[in-house]
């Protein structure tokens, strides 16, 4: 009957010795029910391309079915008798695919007719990938993790959208293989969509950089290296560098801290060298960058700590959180008077004598706060 089978039918004669004779018949029926096996390509999870909400996959990154196998049919015929059916109705393979999941059934039909389905699930999370290259201001004591804050946004009526990251550094301050914002939820994603604008800043260290994003591929890409690292000495977190920089450094003056920080790490930490307390490096930061001011937020946005000062009052101080001692020559303010007093070995009656080392002239590079 062919691949498929077919009926036979058999006629029996039965005669006895007198010549009587019966006649019976039997139908042998045979068909092909088995249907053909194969395997259907890998399930695909992805975050949407950089720049919208969808997802776009070659032919070749989608994959085609292989192994085909059947009882009667050869692998030639099934192969040219393979289909497919996206769940969205889409009329091409390789058509964009919107967030959440979009199945596609593979059939595959042998040439009795007996089709097998098999599913493909295609799912595209509602979040773009960042890839960040990052580098901190001067060299690390040794390899260090600090909590970088990243802001981005579609300006100028776009919402703010912050993703605190611990980026791994290695001695020489730069990040280590990039860093990758490519989470699947709101606590550590990037909504897909368009962003025009994105800062970065370590907020117990470092001023604001900003920069616009680009795409390279499917990803998001932004480098703040080189001319747009970031600059350190705002222990305050105003993004500014000025004279309560200054007070910080040496509130924590011999204050073991461990140099590794993270997103829940308390301020204040002026260890931005990774030596484990505040020496004459950090001291070089603030005094190299005073009056430095960071960049503004996305979208103009201005950080609320105004303008750099080069003086506060005590009153002052204290209620930006510092002690009082830091009224080192007893004017009623803290000045650069105060910071040379403190160059040149003058201690507060209250500080610490337990200091891991001697900030003078030298050693700071003959910087003041001037």
């Amino acid at each position: 009957g062919g691949a498929c089978g077919g009926t036979i039918t058999r006629t029996y004669s039965v005669t006895d010795d007198c010549l009587n004779s019966i006649n019976v018949t039997q139908t042998i029926t045979v068909d092909d029910n088995t249907a053909p096996t194969f395997t259907q390509p890998g399930n695909i999870t992805r975050n949407a391309d950089a720049g919208g909400c969808t997802l776009t996959l070659t032919a070749g990154e989608i994959g085609w079915p292989t192994g085909w196998d059947d009882n009667c049919t050869g692998a030639a015929y099934l192969q040219a008798h393979t289909t497919w059916v996206r769940s969205d109705s889409a009329p091409n393979i390789d058509d964009p695919f919107n967030t959440g999941a979009t199945t596609i059934t593979w059939t595959v039909t042998d040439e009795c007719s007996n089709p097998t389905n098999k599913v493909q699930t295609i799912t595209v999370y509602a979040y773009n990938t960042f890839a960040i290259d990052v580098q901190l201001q001067g060299g690390m004591l040794a390899a260090v993790t600090r909590c970088i804050k990243f802001t981005f946004n579609d300006c100028p009526s776009g919402t703010p959208v912050v993703i605190d990251k611990v980026v791994a550094f290695d001695a020489s301050g730069v990040s280590v293989a990039g860093q990758y914002i490519n989470g699947h939820t709101p606590s550590d994603g990037l909504p897909c969509g368009v962003y025009d604008c994105v800062t970065a800043e370590d907020t117990l260290h470092t001023l604001r950089i900003q920069l616009a994003p680009a795409i390279s591929g499917t990803q998001w890409v932004a480098d703040f290296t080189g001319g747009d690292l970031l600059t350190q000495g705002d222990l305050y977190n105003d993004n500014l560098v000025d004279i309560v920089d200054f007070g910080v450094f040496i509130s924590e003056w011999a204050v073991l801290v461990d140099p590794n920080t993270n997103c829940s790490t308390p301020w204040p930490h002026a260890d931005m060298d990774g030596t484990g307390y505040s020496d004459a490096t950090d001291f070089g930061f603030i005094s190299s960058n005073f009056l430095f001011v960071g960049d503004l937020g996305c979208c103009g946005t201005p950080f609320p700590g105004g303008e750099p000062r080069q003086s506060i009052t005590i009153q002052e101080a204290i209620a930006l959180g510092l002690p009082m001692w830091l009224d080192l020559n007893s004017d009623g303010v803290f000045d650069a008077v105060d910071v040379q007093l403190f160059m040149s070995g003058v201690r507060p009656q209250e500080a610490s004598e337990a200091t891991p080392g001697q900030v003078d002239s030298e050693s700071a590079g003959a910087a003041t706060a001037e």
